[in-house]
């Protein structure tokens, strides 16, 4: 049984399919298709391993429903039959623009300036914190599965994280995992830890981010070429973090080291990890604009127009991008658990506390005396 589906397909005798998002694999396909009753546009993703299925459509409905920068679920039915050996399941969601790993590919030399990957890394890690918060690990950060809002809207530079049939519950009746060596996900993106044989927790989740920054800075990984699993492997292992980091600011190849230094079971400090990129964006200069590389013409034309109107020195993220339309803002104060990030420098991320934390993580890692 395999999900691809022709153009025109009508699934569950309520979503006629329109055009193909991407075959992740053979198990996996997502399809722009039609509401036939309503004409609204989804995104529908079909699984041939519907038990990914139904744990899947579980997080949806009861762990990240009204999590802010995760789409919502419309509609899901699931097929079996031969004693459910055979079957898939159809998860209708809200449609998004593309991925991170479509609009990396439409810029010149497939790479993303330092700002926007800046700016992506910080919703990144608020992402990812907010779905660590409800106990639940990814467990397949990469690049395709984050995407931005439909383009042209007010919600095209804010990153959606998507694609939850390999997530898992980490704390189960209020005890953390033990270690199973459950290492799934995809070899390409998965930490250090995991290509060694560990299950996969916080830390992994937020390695694997590390490499995304890498990645969008680059638009490569050196271990992206290999085809076997156990030359990806070495790859990794192999790669000095300085090399991996050539040519990058020295705060990413700090965060990776934080990440490899955290414990199993230890909670990642997401404060520390978003102020290590906000502090190379304010070195940087940087406009807090809420612009990206691909942002449409539109959306540019309309914060030169703020700026001119209200002047360069005015905070324009906060008015042009506010909570209540919707937008992203890339260092916006975001909200998880319905309580807001504050991204600023705080007390608790001061720049004393950054070289604190930041040596700390050296000595643990033997760099410095």
């Amino acid at each position: 049984m395999y999900a691809r589906k022709e153009i025109g397909t009508v699934i569950g005798g309520r979503y006629e399919i329109k055009e193909v998002i991407t075959h992740r694999d053979r198990e996996v396909s997502v399809y722009v298709a039609t509401d036939i009753e309503t004409q609204e546009e989804v995104a529908l993703k079909l699984n041939t391993a519907f038990d990914r299925v139904r744990r899947e459509t579980k997080f949806y409905d009861y762990s990240i429903r009204d999590l802010e920068g995760f789409p919502s679920k419309r509609w899901c039915k699931i097929w079996s039959w031969e004693r459910e050996y055979h079957g898939y399941g159809a998860i209708a969601l809200d449609r998004l623009g593309p991925s991170l790993d479509t609009l990396i590919n439409e810029v010149e030399e497939s790479k993303f300036s330092l700002k926007t990957t800046l700016q992506i890394m910080n919703q990144v890690i608020t992402r990812i914190q907010a779905l660590h918060e409800r106990h639940i690990v990814h467990r397949g950060i990469r690049p395709d599965n984050f995407c931005i809002g439909l383009r042209g809207s007010k919600t095209e530079n804010k990153v959606y994280l998507i694609d939850f049939d390999l997530s898992k519950k980490y704390i189960m009746d209020g005890v953390h995992i033990q270690d199973y060596g459950d290492n799934v996900g995809n070899q390409d993106w998965t930490s250090l830890a995991i290509a060694e044989g560990y299950e996969p927790v916080r830390r992994d989740d937020m390695e694997s981010a590390g490499f995304l920054a890498i990645y969008l800075l680059k638009g490569k990984l050196p271990w992206l070429c290999e085809y076997r699993s156990s030359s990806v492997m070495r790859g990794k292992a192999i790669t000095a973090l300085q090399e991996l980091c050539k040519d990058l600011p020295e705060e990413i190849i700090t965060y990776i080291i934080y990440c490899r230094s955290l414990q199993f079971a230890q909670e990642p400090d997401y404060g520390y990890c978003r102020e290590l990129f906000r502090q190379v964006f304010e070195r940087e200069g940087y406009k807090d604009d809420g612009l990206c590389d691909w942002s449409t013409p539109q959306l540019v034309a309309e914060s030169e127009s703020m700026e001119i109107a209200h002047g360069s020195d005015d905070d324009l993220a906060s008015r042009n991008h506010s909570e209540e339309d919707g937008s992203a803002t890339p260092f916006d104060g975001d909200t998880v658990d319905g309580q807001t990030l504050v991204t600023e420098t705080t007390e608790a991320c001061s720049a004393e506390y950054l070289n604190l934390r930041t040596r700390q993580v050296l000595r643990l890692m033997k760099r410095i005396p």
